[in-house]
């Protein structure tokens, strides 16, 4: 259990062990309380600061709060994790991310069967990129199978609400919205971010057999006032199911 009150860290905090179907190790807020982990001493752009780096399977995490990550406040590689009401923001690229790293490309137990569940993640911005890869959330290049998100919300990302880019295996996404991804402050320089509320694959990436299209299914979602498209393929080699879905602009079929 984590008290009330802001925990500053500068380093990121490694999350390898894992737990078991019926025995996960648990992270949880207090009841009635919101810890922040507040990462803002940690280097920018560096993906060694992150905030959260979950590499171990059935974790679950709950009512946390985190914040000004030096790259993804939250990074997940590992399987069977829940995040559960948990608001990220404020950091240097995508607020929880699920992405596998390179060397477990293809291994389908690897950032796979996680759960995003009733999380908010806004105003995440990567400076030094001016704003291209700091999206609200992400299951993208290498991932496994099962991965949800369901009931979350993005908005005022420099990027996008959701990114799967390149992603091959098929990720669900149901009762979420994404509000206003691409309009940041006027103070900050985001020449590179998309602005997409759902971006929904991309293609294989040098004819990387571990990329490319998935059939990703959106389900009584809604996108409203983003700079670019409300939903887009993003060249996604297969057409993502969409239903009940709800825009503020078209869709974009590219």
């Amino acid at each position: 259990w984590i008290a009330a009150g802001t925990y500053k860290l500068s380093q990121t905090v490694p999350l390898s062990r894992s737990g078991e179907a019926d025995k996960p190790l648990r992270i949880f807020a207090q009841p009635g309380e919101r810890p922040v982990f507040d990462f803002a001493e940690q280097p920018r752009g560096s993906s060694s600061a992150r905030g959260l780096q979950i590499s171990g399977n059935y974790w679950h995490l709950r009512g946390l709060e985190v914040t000004n990550a030096g790259d993804n406040c939250i990074h997940i590689a590992g399987a069977h994790n829940t995040i559960e009401q948990v608001v990220t923001h404020g950091c240097n690229d995508t607020g929880i991310q699920i992405t596998a790293n390179s060397s477990d490309a293809g291994d389908d137990t690897r950032a796979a069967h996680n759960t995003v569940l009733n999380c908010d993640s806004y105003e995440n911005y990567d400076q030094a990129n001016a704003g291209e890869n700091a999206d609200g959330f992400a299951a993208k290049l290498y991932i496994g199978p099962g991965n949800v998100f369901r009931g979350c919300r993005a908005w005022n990302n420099a990027d996008d609400g959701w990114d799967l880019f390149a992603s091959d295996d098929v990720v669900v996404i149901e009762n979420c919205w994404a509000i206003s991804n691409g309009k940041i402050g006027p103070s900050q320089n985001n020449t590179n971010g998309d602005g997409n509320g759902f971006k929904l694959g991309g293609a294989a990436k040098d004819g990387d057999a571990n990329m490319g299209g998935a059939v990703h299914q959106v389900k009584n979602c809604a996108s409203f006032e983003n700079r670019a498209c409300g939903f887009v393929r993003n060249n996604n080699t297969e057409l993502p199911q969409l239903s009940a879905a709800e825009t503020g602009r078209a869709c974009c079929a590219r």
